[in-house]
């Protein structure tokens, strides 16, 4: 038997109820592709960083620290692949120009 309520609501498959505060699908491929731009940003911020100090202690860090978020990045694009989205493969607009 079906009641009122039941009648109003679609009995698809996709119909799915998302609960409050809990992100889509969507959502979280969106904000990893956020993350991967700004994980871009920062490595190529860092890269030029090391080609422009004037210390080999410097230019190591710099040139560590621009491996590490490309090594960020790497693992954020494999989480979005594993979730079925096209992840991003360049830094933002903003980013370039603040460098």
């Amino acid at each position: 038997m079906i009641n009122d309520y039941e009648a109003t609501k679609p009995m698809t498959e996709d119909a799915v109820p998302v609960s409050p505060g809990v992100a889509s699908n969507d959502d979280v491929i969106s904000t990893l592709n956020g993350l991967i731009q700004t994980c871009k940003d920062g490595e190529d911020g860092f890269r030029q960083a090391a080609e422009g100090a004037q210390t080999s202690r410097l230019k190591s860090l710099f040139y560590e620290l621009s491996r590490q978020r490309a090594t960020f990045v790497g693992e954020l694009q494999t989480l979005v692949r594993s979730l079925g989205g096209d992840p991003e493969n360049s830094g933002s607009f903003s980013g370039a120009l603040h460098r």
